[in-house]
């Protein structure tokens, strides 16, 4: 935590803000260990679905940001907290993958599988509720944060939620949506030239 408050402060010296992107909850901290064991909820979709996967990035969120905060970071240069680097339900794990049944998800509501617009809405409501919930967390200790989630376009090598409608207007500050050339999949630095 003591090298991002010095990069932050490095970075506010020249004048720049910074977006703190995060890309999962990290493997160490007991986040993991809130969420539930459910066939019927797999990853990635265990994160976006489940009341579990919610509490594990709230409360990475609010350890970082509190941490940060102990440590005196310089909040003025922060731009944004990206509580997740491009969002993308799993088409092909539960619950997904399930065409038949009823499910229930982290928002309290109970959605038919079987149905395609009740899959939909599933997604689109619990999309909503988890940048909502995480975005609560980040505000309890930073009142004045922008906070913002980041999608794959869709159709590209990188995006498995082909089909997703994404209406997240009520719940974040920003929308950004990532963009890539049409290739096979590549390394991130071949999306750079040197000029």
């Amino acid at each position: 935590m003591a090298n991002l408050v010095d990069f932050l402060k490095r970075a506010g010296s020249h004048g720049l803000f910074v977006v703190v992107t995060g890309d999962s909850v990290p493997e160490t901290g007991g986040y993991n260990n809130l969420l539930p064991t459910d066939p019927n909820f797999v990853y990635p979709n265990i994160y976006y679905l489940t009341q579990g996967g919610v509490n594990a990035y709230s409360k990475f969120w609010t350890d970082l940001v509190t941490g940060l905060a102990g440590l005196n970071a310089p909040f003025d240069t922060v731009l944004g907290w990206e509580v997740q680097n491009e969002i993308a339900f799993g088409t092909n794990v539960p619950p997904r993958s399930l065409n038949t049944g009823m499910i229930t998800t982290g928002n309290g509501k109970t959605y038919d599988l079987s149905n395609s617009a009740s899959r939909q809405a599933m997604m689109d409501d619990n999309l909503v509720y988890f940048i909502d919930q995480v975005r609560n967390a980040i505000v309890k200790v930073d009142p004045t944060a922008l906070v913002t989630a980041s999608f794959p376009t869709p159709g590209n090598q990188y995006s498995t939620a082909l089909g997703l409608t994404i209406r997240t207007y009520p719940a974040i500050c920003v929308l950004n949506r990532r963009l890539y050339r049409p290739t096979s999949i590549s390394r991130p630095w071949d999306h750079f030239s040197a000029d």
